[in-house]
């Protein structure tokens, strides 16, 4: 793993070349909490809500995480267009 990405986040295993095989191994011999697996399948649902062209929104994208500061940026932007421009309210509905 780069540096950088290593400074970025933070890191669950961090192994030399000769034991990521092992380490897989292991990791997909241990049980998943319920919970996870919960999590996941209303995760997939917000996905398939998603890219049937619902509002993210409406379908629950906020679950899936914290948003990205691009998207934070994203989100202020359009905010301030939509406060500036009526007609932009309108072209977007």
């Amino acid at each position: 793993m780069p540096e950088h990405a290593l400074r970025a986040v933070t890191v669950d295993h961090r192994v030399p070349l000769r034991d990521i095989a092992p380490l897989l191994v292991q990791l997909t011999a241990e049980p998943i909490a319920e919970t996870a697996e919960a999590t996941s399948r209303r995760n997939v649902e917000i996905e398939v809500e998603i890219a049937r062209e619902q509002d993210p929104l409406r379908a629950g994208v906020e679950g899936l995480g914290a948003p990205s500061a691009l998207e934070k940026r994203a989100n202020a932007m359009r905010d301030m267009l939509h406060a500036q421009t009526p007609l932009v309210n309108e072209a977007v509905r």
